[in-house]
Protein backbone atom coordinates (compact mmCIF):
# COMPACT_ATOMS: atom_id res chain seq x y z
CA UNK A 1 0.00 0.00 0.00
CA UNK A 2 2.86 2.33 0.85
CA UNK A 3 4.40 1.81 -2.59
CA UNK A 4 1.12 2.65 -4.28
CA UNK A 5 0.79 5.91 -2.33
CA UNK A 6 4.34 6.91 -3.27
CA UNK A 7 3.57 6.09 -6.90
CA UNK A 8 0.51 8.31 -7.04
CA UNK A 9 2.36 11.19 -5.37
CA UNK A 10 5.20 10.85 -7.85
CA UNK A 11 2.93 11.06 -10.86
CA UNK A 12 1.37 14.19 -9.39
CA UNK A 13 4.85 15.71 -9.13
CA UNK A 14 5.72 14.82 -12.71
CA UNK A 15 2.47 16.13 -14.06
CA UNK A 16 2.97 19.46 -12.33
CA UNK A 17 5.54 20.26 -15.07
CA UNK A 18 2.77 20.07 -17.63
CA UNK A 19 1.22 23.41 -18.60
CA UNK A 20 -2.28 23.83 -17.25
CA UNK A 21 -5.21 23.57 -19.61
CA UNK A 22 -6.96 26.66 -20.83
CA UNK A 23 -9.64 28.24 -18.69
CA UNK A 24 -12.39 27.76 -21.27
CA UNK A 25 -15.04 25.47 -19.80
CA UNK A 26 -16.29 22.49 -21.79
CA UNK A 27 -20.00 21.98 -22.27
CA UNK A 28 -21.45 19.51 -19.79
CA UNK A 29 -22.40 17.17 -22.58
CA UNK A 30 -24.01 14.56 -20.38
CA UNK A 31 -26.90 16.97 -19.68
CA UNK A 32 -27.38 18.40 -23.17
CA UNK A 33 -30.53 17.37 -25.05
CA UNK A 34 -30.81 17.13 -28.81
CA UNK A 35 -32.83 20.37 -28.90
CA UNK A 36 -30.39 22.20 -26.62
CA UNK A 37 -27.50 20.96 -28.69
CA UNK A 38 -29.04 22.33 -31.88
CA UNK A 39 -29.80 25.73 -30.34
CA UNK A 40 -26.81 26.18 -28.05
CA UNK A 41 -25.04 29.36 -29.07
CA UNK A 42 -23.35 30.07 -25.73
CA UNK A 43 -20.02 28.51 -26.69
CA UNK A 44 -19.35 29.35 -30.30
CA UNK A 45 -16.55 30.42 -32.58
CA UNK A 46 -17.49 33.11 -35.06
CA UNK A 47 -15.89 34.83 -38.01
CA UNK A 48 -16.99 38.27 -36.76
CA UNK A 49 -15.73 39.00 -33.23
CA UNK A 50 -14.65 37.59 -29.90
CA UNK A 51 -16.96 37.51 -26.88
CA UNK A 52 -16.47 40.61 -24.70
CA UNK A 53 -15.08 38.64 -21.77
CA UNK A 54 -12.44 37.03 -24.00
CA UNK A 55 -11.60 39.92 -26.29
CA UNK A 56 -9.86 41.89 -23.53
CA UNK A 57 -7.28 39.11 -23.13
CA UNK A 58 -5.98 39.55 -26.67
CA UNK A 59 -3.59 42.07 -28.12
CA UNK A 60 -5.21 41.78 -31.54
CA UNK A 61 -8.71 42.12 -32.98
CA UNK A 62 -9.88 39.00 -34.72
CA UNK A 63 -12.01 41.13 -37.05
CA UNK A 64 -8.79 42.65 -38.41
CA UNK A 65 -7.57 39.31 -39.80
CA UNK A 66 -8.00 38.99 -43.56
CA UNK A 67 -7.82 36.19 -46.11
CA UNK A 68 -4.65 37.78 -47.46
CA UNK A 69 -3.00 37.39 -44.05
CA UNK A 70 -3.97 33.73 -43.95
CA UNK A 71 -2.79 33.16 -47.52
CA UNK A 72 0.63 34.63 -46.66
CA UNK A 73 1.06 32.85 -43.33
CA UNK A 74 4.35 31.09 -42.69
CA UNK A 75 4.12 27.35 -42.09
CA UNK A 76 4.94 25.85 -38.72
CA UNK A 77 8.28 24.32 -39.67
CA UNK A 78 9.60 27.63 -41.02
CA UNK A 79 8.42 29.52 -37.95
CA UNK A 80 9.81 26.95 -35.52
CA UNK A 81 13.32 27.07 -36.93
CA UNK A 82 13.31 30.83 -36.37
CA UNK A 83 12.55 30.42 -32.66
CA UNK A 84 9.75 29.24 -30.41
CA UNK A 85 8.59 32.75 -29.47
CA UNK A 86 6.54 34.07 -32.35
CA UNK A 87 5.98 37.79 -32.74
CA UNK A 88 2.78 39.22 -31.29
CA UNK A 89 -0.05 38.87 -33.78
CA UNK A 90 1.95 36.48 -36.00
CA UNK A 91 -0.19 34.01 -37.96
CA UNK A 92 1.28 30.54 -38.59
CA UNK A 93 -0.19 27.78 -40.78
CA UNK A 94 -0.25 24.58 -38.73
CA UNK A 95 -1.91 22.06 -41.03
CA UNK A 96 -3.95 21.85 -44.24
CA UNK A 97 -6.34 19.16 -45.54
CA UNK A 98 -6.83 19.58 -49.29
CA UNK A 99 -9.71 17.11 -49.31
CA UNK A 100 -11.70 19.52 -47.16
CA UNK A 101 -10.25 22.75 -48.60
CA UNK A 102 -9.60 23.60 -44.96
CA UNK A 103 -6.70 24.63 -42.71
CA UNK A 104 -5.81 25.33 -39.07
CA UNK A 105 -3.75 28.40 -38.14
CA UNK A 106 -2.24 29.67 -34.90
CA UNK A 107 -2.20 33.33 -33.87
CA UNK A 108 0.03 34.55 -31.04
CA UNK A 109 1.29 30.95 -30.84
CA UNK A 110 -1.63 29.53 -28.82
CA UNK A 111 -4.90 30.78 -30.38
CA UNK A 112 -6.41 28.74 -33.20
CA UNK A 113 -8.23 29.71 -36.40
CA UNK A 114 -10.15 27.25 -38.57
CA UNK A 115 -10.52 28.12 -42.25
CA UNK A 116 -12.85 26.40 -44.72
CA UNK A 117 -12.71 27.92 -48.18
CA UNK A 118 -13.06 31.68 -47.67
CA UNK A 119 -14.75 31.39 -44.26
CA UNK A 120 -12.69 31.38 -41.07
CA UNK A 121 -13.44 31.18 -37.36
CA UNK A 122 -11.63 31.76 -34.10
CA UNK A 123 -11.88 28.49 -32.17
CA UNK A 124 -12.49 27.88 -28.49
CA UNK A 125 -9.49 25.54 -28.36
CA UNK A 126 -5.97 26.73 -27.60
CA UNK A 127 -2.67 24.96 -27.91
CA UNK A 128 -0.99 23.78 -24.73
CA UNK A 129 2.70 23.52 -23.98
CA UNK A 130 5.51 23.97 -23.28
CA UNK A 131 6.08 21.71 -26.29
CA UNK A 132 3.75 22.25 -29.24
CA UNK A 133 2.19 19.34 -31.12
CA UNK A 134 0.35 20.15 -34.33
CA UNK A 135 -3.43 19.71 -34.35
CA UNK A 136 -5.27 17.27 -36.58
CA UNK A 137 -8.80 17.60 -37.90
CA UNK A 138 -11.48 16.07 -40.10
CA UNK A 139 -14.92 17.06 -41.41
CA UNK A 140 -17.22 14.06 -41.02
CA UNK A 141 -20.73 13.27 -39.79
CA UNK A 142 -19.73 11.71 -36.48
CA UNK A 143 -23.15 11.70 -34.78
CA UNK A 144 -25.25 10.57 -37.75
CA UNK A 145 -27.42 13.70 -37.96
CA UNK A 146 -26.75 14.20 -41.69
CA UNK A 147 -24.34 17.13 -41.19
CA UNK A 148 -20.56 17.09 -41.02
CA UNK A 149 -18.92 18.10 -37.77
CA UNK A 150 -15.41 19.47 -37.37
CA UNK A 151 -13.42 17.03 -35.26
CA UNK A 152 -10.30 18.73 -33.90
CA UNK A 153 -7.46 17.15 -31.91
CA UNK A 154 -5.18 19.61 -30.13
CA UNK A 155 -2.36 19.41 -27.65
CA UNK A 156 -3.61 20.72 -24.30
CA UNK A 157 -0.36 20.03 -22.50
CA UNK A 158 2.98 18.34 -23.08
CA UNK A 159 5.96 18.26 -20.79
CA UNK A 160 7.82 16.14 -18.30
CA UNK A 161 5.53 13.27 -17.41
CA UNK A 162 2.47 14.28 -19.41
CA UNK A 163 0.96 14.40 -22.87
CA UNK A 164 -2.63 15.52 -23.43
CA UNK A 165 -3.97 15.26 -26.98
CA UNK A 166 -7.69 15.99 -26.73
CA UNK A 167 -10.72 15.98 -29.00
CA UNK A 168 -13.20 18.79 -29.58
CA UNK A 169 -16.26 18.70 -31.82
CA UNK A 170 -17.58 21.83 -33.56
CA UNK A 171 -21.03 21.85 -35.13
CA UNK A 172 -21.84 24.48 -37.74
CA UNK A 173 -25.11 26.19 -36.83
CA UNK A 174 -26.33 29.42 -38.42
CA UNK A 175 -22.86 30.50 -39.50
CA UNK A 176 -21.24 29.72 -36.19
CA UNK A 177 -19.26 26.82 -34.78
CA UNK A 178 -20.74 25.40 -31.58
CA UNK A 179 -18.14 23.82 -29.32
CA UNK A 180 -18.38 20.45 -27.51
CA UNK A 181 -15.64 18.62 -25.62
CA UNK A 182 -15.49 15.51 -23.43
CA UNK A 183 -14.20 15.27 -19.89
CA UNK A 184 -10.97 13.25 -20.14
CA UNK A 185 -10.80 12.74 -16.38
CA UNK A 186 -13.87 10.51 -16.72
CA UNK A 187 -12.13 8.58 -19.49
CA UNK A 188 -9.03 8.07 -17.32
CA UNK A 189 -11.24 6.72 -14.51
CA UNK A 190 -13.01 4.37 -16.91
CA UNK A 191 -9.73 3.07 -18.36
CA UNK A 192 -8.25 2.62 -14.88
CA UNK A 193 -11.29 0.61 -13.79
CA UNK A 194 -11.08 -1.58 -16.90
CA UNK A 195 -7.36 -2.19 -16.44
CA UNK A 196 -7.85 -3.04 -12.77
CA UNK A 197 -10.51 -5.61 -13.68
CA UNK A 198 -8.18 -7.17 -16.25
CA UNK A 199 -5.24 -7.22 -13.82
CA UNK A 200 -6.52 -7.73 -10.26
CA UNK A 201 -2.98 -8.59 -9.08
CA UNK A 202 -1.55 -5.23 -10.22
CA UNK A 203 -1.56 -2.53 -7.57
CA UNK A 204 1.31 -0.20 -8.35
CA UNK A 205 0.09 1.49 -11.52
CA UNK A 206 -1.48 4.83 -12.30
CA UNK A 207 -3.27 6.21 -15.34
CA UNK A 208 -2.96 9.98 -15.52
CA UNK A 209 -2.46 12.75 -18.06
CA UNK A 210 -0.63 10.60 -20.59
CA UNK A 211 -3.11 10.10 -23.39
CA UNK A 212 -3.36 10.75 -27.10
CA UNK A 213 -6.37 11.09 -29.38
CA UNK A 214 -6.09 10.35 -33.09
CA UNK A 215 -8.50 10.78 -36.00
CA UNK A 216 -8.51 7.72 -38.22
CA UNK A 217 -10.95 8.33 -41.05
CA UNK A 218 -14.48 8.10 -39.67
CA UNK A 219 -13.15 6.72 -36.39
CA UNK A 220 -11.58 8.47 -33.42
CA UNK A 221 -9.21 6.48 -31.22
CA UNK A 222 -7.79 7.48 -27.85
CA UNK A 223 -4.87 5.76 -26.10
CA UNK A 224 -3.85 5.86 -22.44
CA UNK A 225 -0.50 5.01 -20.88
CA UNK A 226 0.24 3.67 -17.44
CA UNK A 227 2.24 6.34 -15.65
CA UNK A 228 5.08 4.07 -14.54
CA UNK A 229 6.00 0.55 -13.53
CA UNK A 230 6.68 -1.15 -10.24
CA UNK A 231 9.07 0.51 -7.88
CA UNK A 232 12.63 -0.44 -8.78
CA UNK A 233 11.95 -1.30 -12.42
CA UNK A 234 12.48 0.90 -15.45
CA UNK A 235 9.38 2.87 -16.20
CA UNK A 236 8.76 3.77 -19.45
CA UNK A 237 5.48 2.05 -19.48
CA UNK A 238 5.74 0.13 -22.72
CA UNK A 239 6.99 -3.27 -21.60
CA UNK A 240 4.81 -6.32 -22.11
CA UNK A 241 3.31 -6.35 -18.61
CA UNK A 242 2.38 -2.66 -18.82
CA UNK A 243 0.88 -2.04 -22.24
CA UNK A 244 -0.89 1.01 -23.56
CA UNK A 245 -4.69 0.78 -23.51
CA UNK A 246 -6.78 2.13 -26.36
CA UNK A 247 -10.49 2.64 -27.08
CA UNK A 248 -12.79 4.08 -29.71
CA UNK A 249 -14.19 7.52 -28.86
CA UNK A 250 -17.71 8.39 -30.00
CA UNK A 251 -19.59 11.68 -30.33
CA UNK A 252 -23.31 11.02 -29.91
CA UNK A 253 -26.43 12.72 -31.23
CA UNK A 254 -27.30 14.10 -27.79
CA UNK A 255 -23.91 15.84 -27.55
CA UNK A 256 -22.33 13.33 -25.19
CA UNK A 257 -19.07 11.42 -25.63
CA UNK A 258 -18.39 7.77 -24.86
CA UNK A 259 -15.70 5.11 -25.12
CA UNK A 260 -16.21 1.66 -26.60
CA UNK A 261 -14.14 -1.43 -27.43
CA UNK A 262 -11.50 -0.85 -24.74
CA UNK A 263 -8.48 -2.99 -25.62
CA UNK A 264 -4.72 -3.29 -25.53
CA UNK A 265 -2.85 -1.52 -28.31
CA UNK A 266 -1.20 -3.21 -31.26
CA UNK A 267 2.46 -3.11 -32.29
CA UNK A 268 3.07 -3.10 -36.02
CA UNK A 269 6.02 -0.85 -36.94
CA UNK A 270 9.43 -2.08 -38.04
CA UNK A 271 12.66 -0.30 -37.18
CA UNK A 272 12.91 0.94 -40.75
CA UNK A 273 9.37 2.33 -40.53
CA UNK A 274 10.37 4.34 -37.46
CA UNK A 275 13.60 5.57 -39.09
CA UNK A 276 11.67 6.65 -42.19
CA UNK A 277 9.08 8.47 -40.08
CA UNK A 278 11.80 10.35 -38.20
CA UNK A 279 13.48 11.32 -41.46
CA UNK A 280 10.18 12.66 -42.80
CA UNK A 281 9.81 14.94 -39.76
CA UNK A 282 13.34 16.26 -40.17
CA UNK A 283 12.69 16.85 -43.89
CA UNK A 284 9.53 18.83 -43.13
CA UNK A 285 7.37 16.26 -44.93
CA UNK A 286 5.57 15.21 -41.76
CA UNK A 287 4.83 16.73 -38.37
CA UNK A 288 3.77 13.59 -36.51
CA UNK A 289 5.73 12.61 -33.41
CA UNK A 290 3.15 10.06 -32.26
CA UNK A 291 3.59 7.30 -34.82
CA UNK A 292 1.45 4.55 -33.29
CA UNK A 293 -0.25 3.91 -30.01
CA UNK A 294 3.04 2.83 -28.41
CA UNK A 295 5.74 4.40 -30.58
CA UNK A 296 6.60 8.08 -30.67
CA UNK A 297 9.56 10.28 -31.52
CA UNK A 298 11.51 12.49 -29.15
CA UNK A 299 10.54 16.14 -28.98
CA UNK A 300 14.05 16.84 -30.27
CA UNK A 301 12.91 15.91 -33.78
CA UNK A 302 10.57 18.90 -33.82
CA UNK A 303 12.71 21.35 -31.89
CA UNK A 304 16.19 20.41 -33.09
CA UNK A 305 18.79 23.15 -33.02
CA UNK A 306 21.24 22.25 -35.75
CA UNK A 307 23.91 24.38 -34.10
CA UNK A 308 24.37 21.96 -31.20
CA UNK A 309 23.45 18.49 -32.38
CA UNK A 310 23.08 16.17 -35.34
CA UNK A 311 20.36 13.57 -34.86
CA UNK A 312 21.07 10.01 -35.93
CA UNK A 313 20.17 6.36 -35.34
CA UNK A 314 21.91 3.11 -34.47
CA UNK A 315 20.79 -0.53 -34.28
CA UNK A 316 22.68 -2.42 -31.58
CA UNK A 317 22.08 -4.85 -28.71
CA UNK A 318 22.87 -2.68 -25.70
CA UNK A 319 21.35 -4.78 -22.91
CA UNK A 320 22.78 -8.19 -23.88
CA UNK A 321 19.43 -9.95 -24.23
CA UNK A 322 20.13 -11.05 -27.83
CA UNK A 323 17.71 -8.55 -29.39
CA UNK A 324 19.05 -5.48 -31.13
CA UNK A 325 17.57 -2.16 -30.04
CA UNK A 326 16.95 0.84 -32.27
CA UNK A 327 18.49 3.96 -30.73
CA UNK A 328 17.92 7.58 -31.68
CA UNK A 329 20.51 9.99 -30.37
CA UNK A 330 22.79 12.82 -31.33
CA UNK A 331 26.30 13.42 -32.57
CA UNK A 332 27.94 16.67 -31.44
CA UNK A 333 28.67 19.37 -33.98
CA UNK A 334 31.60 21.79 -34.21
CA UNK A 335 29.85 24.53 -32.22
CA UNK A 336 29.08 22.19 -29.33
CA UNK A 337 31.61 19.34 -29.03
CA UNK A 338 30.66 18.47 -25.44
CA UNK A 339 27.26 17.05 -26.40
CA UNK A 340 27.98 13.44 -27.27
CA UNK A 341 26.61 10.05 -26.44
CA UNK A 342 23.11 11.28 -25.66
CA UNK A 343 20.36 8.77 -26.40
CA UNK A 344 16.81 10.10 -26.72
CA UNK A 345 14.72 7.12 -27.86
CA UNK A 346 15.21 3.37 -27.36
CA UNK A 347 12.98 0.87 -29.17
CA UNK A 348 13.01 -2.92 -29.03
CA UNK A 349 11.17 -5.83 -30.62
CA UNK A 350 8.41 -7.57 -28.74
CA UNK A 351 5.92 -10.08 -30.13
CA UNK A 352 6.97 -9.32 -33.71
CA UNK A 353 6.57 -5.53 -33.55
CA UNK A 354 8.39 -2.47 -32.25
CA UNK A 355 7.71 -1.07 -28.81
CA UNK A 356 9.31 1.95 -27.17
CA UNK A 357 11.24 1.40 -23.95
CA UNK A 358 12.51 4.94 -23.40
CA UNK A 359 11.50 8.38 -24.64
CA UNK A 360 13.67 11.39 -23.84
CA UNK A 361 14.68 14.87 -24.86
CA UNK A 362 17.37 17.42 -24.06
CA UNK A 363 16.46 17.57 -20.35
CA UNK A 364 15.87 13.85 -19.88
CA UNK A 365 18.25 11.69 -21.86
CA UNK A 366 20.22 8.47 -21.51
CA UNK A 367 23.89 7.55 -21.63
CA UNK A 368 25.38 4.07 -21.99
CA UNK A 369 28.29 2.82 -19.90
CA UNK A 370 30.87 0.19 -20.84
CA UNK A 371 29.30 -2.39 -18.51
CA UNK A 372 25.86 -1.95 -20.12
CA UNK A 373 24.37 0.24 -17.40
CA UNK A 374 22.15 3.10 -18.56
CA UNK A 375 22.46 6.47 -16.88
CA UNK A 376 19.17 8.39 -17.01
CA UNK A 377 20.33 12.01 -16.78
CA UNK A 378 17.63 14.52 -15.92
CA UNK A 379 17.84 18.27 -15.47
CA UNK A 380 14.29 19.41 -14.71
CA UNK A 381 15.33 22.91 -13.70
CA UNK A 382 18.40 25.09 -13.45
CA UNK A 383 19.30 23.78 -10.00
CA UNK A 384 19.22 19.99 -10.26
CA UNK A 385 21.25 17.34 -12.09
CA UNK A 386 20.22 13.76 -11.41
CA UNK A 387 21.82 10.46 -12.44
CA UNK A 388 19.68 7.34 -12.04
CA UNK A 389 21.60 4.22 -13.05
CA UNK A 390 19.78 1.16 -14.41
CA UNK A 391 21.26 -2.35 -14.68
CA UNK A 392 20.07 -4.63 -17.54
CA UNK A 393 18.45 -7.90 -16.49
CA UNK A 394 16.96 -10.06 -19.27
CA UNK A 395 15.62 -7.11 -21.21
CA UNK A 396 14.30 -5.19 -18.19
CA UNK A 397 16.38 -2.51 -16.50
CA UNK A 398 16.55 -2.73 -12.70
CA UNK A 399 17.36 0.33 -10.65
CA UNK A 400 20.93 0.25 -9.33
CA UNK A 401 21.60 3.60 -7.64
CA UNK A 402 20.88 7.32 -7.89
CA UNK A 403 23.00 10.41 -7.30
CA UNK A 404 21.39 13.86 -7.26
CA UNK A 405 23.11 17.24 -7.19
CA UNK A 406 21.00 20.22 -6.12
CA UNK A 407 22.41 23.73 -6.25
CA UNK A 408 20.30 26.12 -4.23
CA UNK A 409 20.93 28.95 -1.75
CA UNK A 410 20.77 28.36 1.97
CA UNK A 411 18.49 30.31 4.32
CA UNK A 412 20.92 33.24 4.28
CA UNK A 413 20.98 33.33 0.50
CA UNK A 414 24.48 31.87 0.16
CA UNK A 415 25.07 29.35 -2.63
CA UNK A 416 25.32 25.73 -1.58
CA UNK A 417 25.33 22.28 -3.18
CA UNK A 418 23.59 19.30 -1.62
CA UNK A 419 24.23 15.73 -2.80
CA UNK A 420 21.70 12.95 -2.29
CA UNK A 421 22.11 9.21 -2.75
CA UNK A 422 19.67 6.31 -2.97
CA UNK A 423 20.26 2.61 -3.44
CA UNK A 424 16.59 1.82 -3.89
CA UNK A 425 14.79 4.62 -5.73
CA UNK A 426 15.27 6.76 -8.88
CA UNK A 427 15.53 10.53 -8.73
CA UNK A 428 11.82 11.23 -9.24
CA UNK A 429 11.03 10.04 -5.70
CA UNK A 430 13.39 12.42 -3.89
CA UNK A 431 10.86 14.92 -2.52
CA UNK A 432 8.08 12.37 -1.99
CA UNK A 433 9.67 9.71 0.20
CA UNK A 434 9.48 10.14 3.96
CA UNK A 435 11.94 7.49 5.11
CA UNK A 436 15.68 7.01 4.76
CA UNK A 437 15.62 5.94 1.09
CA UNK A 438 17.61 9.09 0.22
CA UNK A 439 20.52 10.26 2.31
CA UNK A 440 22.77 13.30 2.10
CA UNK A 441 26.34 12.46 1.08
CA UNK A 442 29.48 14.50 0.61
CA UNK A 443 30.70 15.81 -2.72
CA UNK A 444 33.69 13.45 -2.51
CA UNK A 445 31.37 10.45 -2.01
CA UNK A 446 29.21 11.55 -4.93
CA UNK A 447 32.19 11.91 -7.24
CA UNK A 448 33.48 8.48 -6.21
CA UNK A 449 30.15 6.92 -7.18
CA UNK A 450 29.87 8.79 -10.47
CA UNK A 451 33.51 8.03 -11.24
CA UNK A 452 32.82 4.28 -11.29
CA UNK A 453 31.03 4.59 -14.63
CA UNK A 454 32.87 4.90 -17.91
CA UNK A 455 30.64 6.07 -20.73
CA UNK A 456 30.41 4.71 -24.25
CA UNK A 457 30.06 7.53 -26.75
CA UNK A 458 28.03 5.96 -29.51
CA UNK A 459 28.46 7.23 -33.06
CA UNK A 460 25.03 7.50 -34.64
CA UNK A 461 24.32 7.18 -38.35
CA UNK A 462 23.25 10.72 -39.29
CA UNK A 463 19.84 11.22 -40.80
CA UNK A 464 20.13 12.38 -44.39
Amino acid sequence: MKKKVFSIILISLLLSACTAKTSTESISTSEVSVEEKADNNEQTSTSNSLPDEIESEYEFNFSDITLEMLDNAENYIEASYKGTEWDEGKIVLLTTKNEYNASIYAVNMWDLIFREGDDFYLLEDKLGGPQIFDPDFALTDYDGDGNDELALVTCKGAGTGCLQMELSIYEKKRGQLNYHAPDYTEFVDEISKWYGEQNPDKENYFFGDIYSTEIKGNNIVVTFSVGFMEEGEAYPQYYNDWPVVMADLHYNLDGSFALSDIRYSQMNMSYQDIIDAAQAVLDGESDRLILTDIVQLSLEFRGINKDYQQLGYLIQDIDGDGTEELLFGENPVANNPDWRGRIYDIYTIFDGGSIQKYDGWSRKFYKLTKDGVIDNVSTPDGFTVAHSFWQPDNGIYKHKETVIQINEPDEAGNPQTIWYYSKTLPAEYLTQVFDDSFKVISEAEAKDILGKYEYVYLEFVPFK
